[in-house]
């Protein structure tokens, strides 16, 4: 649809509706390019892709690429080729067999997504939760640098995705909710290696079910006293959660209101663009302590707002 590759920068690319493409909606960067052709500064905003013969987004080689408040469905969303500076932030992400994919780049974070209804195959007779690899995927991560910051993952076989690297993953202040499949994971870390490498607090669990350096856990008493990686971590049967117009709302007794903390990210993206991207997925202002662990922030009893694109710029 739309492919800035080399030799550009400062390119905005502002609601659109780009579908039925046979590549991408947009890919921004190109693979095994020299480092001088290298795009930057891409700002991607407030767009509806979907129904590719590929994907919404396939972010290659460049540097300083935001996708804020955009509507990505259909098909998985690809970051790989050594990227740098990607950031997601705020998008609705849905009716896919992956979510969001990084297979190779430093600093990629996905921050603040509502992300639904991410499922494999049912006809793919070799699916496998064990396996790193696997579809179903809210979120995926491997051989990268990064973190999911957040995010609220509902109806989706897996959540989070760990499978290899060797630098950093912060999982942090994430809600997982309705697991679609009995025996997919809430957060699926690989090996003790990634494990040693990752870093888990603040996330919200309903039915938790976690792959830890080779063990699986479905219980948290079990999980939260082997691991010190799940600081702030909680676990409960109904974590509180509306879906009016698809857009979750936490309720006022739900246990992941004022659970959650500000996050290195948020600070990395103001340092970065100079823009505070302290608000949930509606626009709503997180509290400069706590706030809800999550894409959504519960305030005095009013249901939060459909996510219809209207989060304040995140850009520069």
């Amino acid at each position: 649809g739309i492919k800035p590759v080399k030799n550009a920068d400062n390119v905005w690319i502002l609601k659109n509706h780009i579908y039925h493409m046979g590549g991408d909606s947009v890919q921004v960067g190109e693979a095994s390019i020299d480092d001088s052709l290298r795009v930057s500064n891409i700002f991607v905003g407030r767009n509806n892709f979907y129904d590719n013969y590929e994907n919404p987004v396939d972010v290659k080689e460049s540097d300083m690429v935001v996708f804020s408040e955009n509507a990505l469905h259909g098909s998985a969303n690809i970051v790989h080729n050594n990227a740098d500076h990607c950031w997601f932030l705020f998008n609705k992400i849905y009716n896919a067999k992956s979510g969001l994919v990084c297979t190779g780049g430093t600093n990629i974070w996905f921050v603040g997504n509502y992300i639904y209804n991410i499922k494999h195959d049912p006809e793919d007779q070799l699916w496998n939760p064990d396996n790193g690899y696997s579809k179903g995927a809210a979120i995926h991560f491997r051989a990268s640098e990064g973190g999911a910051i957040d995010n609220t993952i509902v109806d989706c076989d897996i959540g989070i995705q760990l499978t290899s690297g060797s630098l950093s993953y912060l999982t942090q202040g994430n809600l997982f909710s309705d697991r679609a499949e009995s025996n997919g994971f809430s957060i699926f870390v690989a090996n003790s290696d990634v494990a040693n490498i990752s870093v888990l607090d603040h996330n919200a669990m309903e039915d938790m079910r976690i792959k830890w350096k080779g063990k699986v856990y479905d219980n948290p008493t079990a999980f939260f006293g082997d691991s010190t990686q799940c600081g702030e971590c909680i676990e409960n049967s109904d974590l509180g959660l509306a879906y009016p117009e698809s857009s979750p709302t936490l309720l006022e007794d739900s246990p992941a209101i004022d659970m959650n903390e500000r996050k290195l990210p948020y600070l990395l993206y103001q340092e970065t663009f100079g823009i505070d991207i302290s608000v949930d997925s509606v626009g709503t202002s997180r509290p400069l302590e706590l706030w809800d662990i999550g894409a959504f922030e519960y305030v005095n009893g009013v249901p939060n707002r459909p996510l219809d694109l209207v989060v304040p710029s995140t850009a520069n």
